[in-house]
């Protein structure tokens, strides 16, 4: 939590992030700059968020399939995830605000959000109202995932949307610019932890 240093640029990181580098300057990998290399055709495999699956499965009705992620020989692993909900301490009005939370966590109002965003259920009541959820369901797997230990939460931290905003830079940088992978790396670990020293660590308010 006070440096990104030795890991997002750590041999493991930068040993992967030049294999999937190599696979771009192979022709392997659809740049996807206009965001329709799978629905436009192009590519018959997408890597991409389950928020997608709406958009490919209009563009390709019944015949869209979700897989586990690839095991390298260390396992496979998925992120999860997402925003939250929450009062401050100091609210002014607390009652009100958790009488409007308990309606949205209310298994149909899960559901309604999650069809909207393209999202997973973060309920077990709001699974099971959702056929596409249940077993046998097109987005199942996201379920067995969850449950199964495959998925897990993103880093816990105040400077994530740092973290991921950095790495998304590199990770563009790297594979559409070509970018020499441990340079960009570096870079986005100072990026992370300059947020980090600007905040002092985040640290907890305490008593």
């Amino acid at each position: 939590m006070r440096t990104a240093e030795g890991f997002l640029n750590g041999p493991e990181a930068v040993g992967a992030m030049t294999t999937l580098q190599n696979w771009v300057k192979e022709g392997l990998v659809d740049p996807n700059k206009d965001d329709k290399a799978f629905t436009g055709g192009r590519s018959p495999i997408s890597w991409v968020g389950h928020w997608t699956y709406p958009e490919f499965s209009k563009a390709f009705p019944d015949d869209v399939k979700i897989v586990p992620l690839p095991d390298f020989g260390k396992g496979t692993v998925t992120g999860m995830g997402s925003w939250q909900w929450g009062v401050t301490a100091g609210a002014v009005d607390g009652d009100a605000v958790w009488r409007f939370l308990a309606h949205l966590l209310k298994p149909r109002e899960v559901l309604r959000m999650s069809r909207a965003n393209g999202a997973v259920p973060a309920t077990d009541s709001a699974v099971e109202l959702s056929p596409r959820f249940a077993e046998g369901g097109a987005e199942r797997l996201f379920i067995e995932q969850l449950k199964s230990g495959v998925a897990r939460p993103r880093s816990q931290t105040p400077a994530y949307p740092a973290v991921s905003g950095a790495f998304s830079r590199a990770f563009a940088e790297i594979m559409l610019d070509r970018a020499p992978v441990k340079a960009a790396l570096d870079k986005a670990v100072r990026r992370i932890d300059k947020d980090l020293a600007d905040h002092q660590g985040y640290p907890s308010a305490g008593p």
